[in-house]
């Protein structure tokens, strides 16, 4: 997702405050904060909608790297036996394929 028009320059600044060294220079997070603060209740909104996105996004991937490396592996399997211990499972109709309730009240 492409960065919102204008916003990038505004969060740039001046690169001499994102230098790292001595007590007095700036973080680039707290840079990036600045300039957010900074930012009008429109370029704010713009911005917001990027990162949702953005941030999103990110999510996603690690999550299908976790899936992919195998590290939910053991959260999936004690969820699929507490469900198949509940009684309250599904199983295949037979002749449809469709998923019905195992127990019907």
């Amino acid at each position: 997702m492409p960065f919102p028009r204008g916003i990038p320059e505004k969060l740039a600044g001046d690169n001499a405050a994102i230098l790292p060294g001595g007590d007095h220079a700036m973080s680039n997070v707290e840079s990036i904060q600045k300039r957010i603060k900074e930012l009008s209740p429109e370029e704010l909104a713009a911005f917001r909608a990027w990162f949702i996105e953005f941030d999103a996004q990110a999510w996603d991937r690690q999550f299908e790297s976790d899936v992919k490396a195998g590290k939910l592996d053991s959260l999936a399997e004690r969820a699929l036996r507490d469900h198949a211990s509940s009684g309250h499972g599904f199983n295949r109709a037979e002749n449809s394929g469709a998923l019905i309730p195992s127990s019907l009240p």
